[in-house]
């Protein structure tokens, strides 16, 4: 059986240590990382028009990719119209979320430590 193939993109990471210990690349321009939400929310978000005309940017991310393979407790298909999809459809979500967290969080949880 073929795993599909899932792509989690942009993961905003931290600077290569090689750039975030070293000032000789910047060169006097005060660089920036990724600016974050504002108005109470949380998050990265991309510099707007006006930040861009008034610093230069660096902003570093990984994008994961890998197989997501079948996970344990995947409920059987539905056998037919008198099943409840709905509940099957909802225990197969959360057995695939189970999956990709198993595989996203301890790399999410790495970076968080550095």
């Amino acid at each position: 059986m073929n795993c599909p193939y899932f792509p989690v993109n942009d993961l905003v990471v931290p600077w290569p240590h090689s750039l975030a210990s070293s000032r000789d690349w910047r060169r006097d321009e005060r660089w920036q990382d990724w600016p974050t939400e504002t108005f109470g929310r949380t998050g990265w978000r991309e510099p707007d028009e006006d930040e861009l005309t008034r610093h230069a940017y660096l902003m570093t991310s990984s994008w994961l990719a890998f197989p997501l393979r079948v996970p344990a407790g995947l409920p059987p298909a539905p056998s037919g119209p008198h099943d409840c999809v709905e509940v099957a459809a909802r225990e197969a979500v959360a057995a695939l979320v189970r999956a990709m967290n198993a595989v996203v969080a301890p790399v999410i949880e790495t970076l968080e430590r550095s």
